[in-house]
């Protein structure tokens, strides 16, 4: 069975080149990568982007033995004082593990975007009928989740939903984006500092992190995270 989420790069690479104007990155250690801790079983590949707005527009394609996964991250620019897009589907066998949230970039109360949380959980409240198995989310990891986090497992008789849900949020997403404006003056160092806080929380805590250390060692996997997903 096609999974339908399966097209979600293609989908949101198109929206992002109608919306912006879009610059391929060429990583520090660029794609496809084969961890030799793993003999070459696990396979990273995927694209990066980035753009006036954004420091990272990470597409990124996980292939292991039984394993399935696709990973998107929207990370605007630091001056912009702007939360996250996060998507992670992971299909190990017959079982899947969704996740689509706005992950906030904290603590910031100036930061301008305007109704989206609102708006997302307004999203989220229709489709409750995905909402009947959550992943709950322990540990320091969970400071940077939004209300508005879907965090699930799958039936098959949802995939369908989960891809509207996730398309949803993606559209909201942009047009608050498009609405934001650079921070100037005494709040471009708030910014700046709400960024960094976020990116060390998710190095540090993310439970991917602990994989991408097995494979690349502790320096490696920091020096990995910090410039797929941040562009530090």
């Amino acid at each position: 069975m096609k999974y339908p989420w399966i097209d979600i790069h293609g989908s949101t690479r198109a929206e992002l080149k109608r919306r912006y104007q879009l610059s391929a990155v060429q990583l520090k250690h660029p794609f496809p990568q084969r961890p030799w801790r793993l003999l070459g079983l696990l396979k990273f590949d995927g694209d990066v982007y980035a753009s006036a707005l954004f420091a990272r527009a990470l597409f990124l394609r996980t292939l292991f033995p039984g394993t399935v996964a696709r990973s998107l991250l929207l990370c605007p620019r630091m001056e912009y004082n702007f939360p996250v897009f996060s998507n992670e589907t992971i299909v190990v066998g017959g079982k899947v593990v969704f996740l689509v949230d706005v992950q906030q970039v904290f603590p910031s109360r100036t930061r301008l975007t305007g109704a989206l949380f609102d708006d997302l959980q307004v999203i989220r409240l229709r489709y409750e009928d995905l909402l009947y198995e959550t992943v709950p989310v322990r540990g320091e990891i969970a400071r940077g989740f939004s209300p508005a986090a879907v965090y699930v497992k799958l039936s098959k008789d949802r995939y369908g939903r989960a891809a509207e849900l996730l398309q949803q949020y993606l559209l909201r997403y942009l047009d608050a984006l498009d609405a934001a404006r650079p921070a100037e003056g005494e709040q471009a160092a708030v910014a700046r500092q709400a960024f960094d806080d976020y990116a060390d929380l998710v190095i540090e805590h993310d439970p991917a992190m602990r994989f991408l250390r097995r494979m690349f060692g502790n320096a490696g996997a920091r020096e990995r995270a910090y410039d797929m997903f941040f562009g530090k």
